[in-house]
């Protein structure tokens, strides 16, 4: 039985570009669940409590209802 180092080579290259894939697509996934619990929260400076609570009864609970529906 003659190896091919040839052949050994090509296949650990393309498992690494499969586990690269991967890893950037879980990278990509992570981002997009971080960017979507940062909308789930109300933005707010401790400056302006009527805008705050305004942001709360209306604008929060549409972004939760309309646009984060599972």
């Amino acid at each position: 039985m003659a190896i091919d180092f040839d052949a050994l080579d090509l296949v650990r290259t393309k498992n690494k570009a499969k586990m690269y894939e991967q890893k950037k697509r879980e990278q990509l996934l992570k981002r997009v669940d971080d960017i979507k619990q940062k909308l789930l929260k109300p933005i707010f400076n401790g400056c302006n409590d009527q805008f705050y609570e305004m942001w709360l009864n209306k604008a929060h609970k549409y972004y939760n209802d309309t646009l984060f529906k599972k």
